[in-house]
């Protein structure tokens, strides 16, 4: 929980191009066959490409602080960085809180939400208090008590997310 969010939280954290955003993925898709409501967040340290309509991309290039569109089939809202990371994040779980059952993080290492890490075998980029499971291909021997699953036990991980939650 986060300020006021009574929604659970969890990051995903590992190094980069390491499979956080596919296994973000497949756990979205599995929650959500299992009639879970899932919004998901990316701390990216790379240019953003708006993906906007084109009108939409115009007026935000503009000056627009926000741009969107919107049509039958959803909608798209870009904000432009107007202070901390932490400040957008707490707007976008606002804004958020009363549609979803959990929100699930890609990155914030280090802010305090519970994690689960990618781990790719060299060593952990988050620290390990702040684990509650490691996924990766081999478990390293320092986790412990930590639950450790495979990348395609993609069904386990998103059961041991929702016991973990209570929801």
């Amino acid at each position: 929980m986060h300020k006021g969010i009574d929604i659970p939280i969890l990051s995903i954290v590992g190094r980069s191009k390491k499979g956080k955003t596919t296994l973000i993925e497949l756990i979205i898709k599995d929650l959500s066959k299992r009639g879970y409501r899932v919004a998901a967040f990316k701390h990216a340290f790379h240019p953003l490409s708006l993906g906007l309509e084109k009108d939409a991309e115009r007026l935000f290039s503009a000056g627009s602080i926000w741009s969107g569109v919107t049509s039958d089939e959803g909608i798209s809202i870009f904000m432009g960085r107007t202070g901390d990371y932490r400040d957008v994040l707490n707007l976008f779980l606002e804004f958020v809180k009363n549609s979803v059952d959990i929100v699930i993080l890609e990155g914030f290492k280090k802010l305090s939400f519970p994690k689960i890490e990618v781990f790719d075998g060299q060593s952990l980029v988050s620290s390990i208090n702040d684990l509650i499971a490691v996924v990766g291909d081999e478990k390293p021997d320092f986790l412990g008590n930590i639950p450790f699953f495979r990348r395609d036990e993609v069904e386990n991980i998103s059961r041991y997310i929702t016991d973990f939650f209570g929801i």
